[in-house]
């Protein structure tokens, strides 16, 4: 989940087709190989056994899935609003309804 970059960009270029310069896409990557050699290279953790669940697995990758999708709608709707608080005003309103 700390490499959500990834998810982000894709989702941006894929669905509002939105390009990033090649030093951003650069930046995404190095930042997401370093988070990850990060928590790979753990030294407390070795002696235990990891076990990895497979539900666990599937609702990072829907949650990462969810923040591409998310990230690239609010880049579109920040287009047509008149500003990013009228949006996040909005956005947070309608999140409110759907959590009650």
């Amino acid at each position: 989940k700390s490499c959500k970059a990834i998810p982000v960009a894709l989702g941006e270029r894929l669905l509002t087709n939105r390009r990033h310069s090649p030093g951003k896409n650069l930046g995404v990557v190095v930042m997401s190989l370093g988070v990850a050699l990060f928590f790979l290279s753990d030294k407390r953790h070795k002696s235990r056994n990891r076990q990895t669940e497979i539900l666990g697995v599937i609702l990072v990758s829907m949650a990462l899935l969810a923040d591409g999708i998310y990230a690239a709608s609010q880049v579109a709707l920040v287009q047509r609003c008149a500003s990013e608080f009228v949006l996040m005003l909005h956005m947070n309103a309608w999140q409110t309804m759907l959590a009650i």
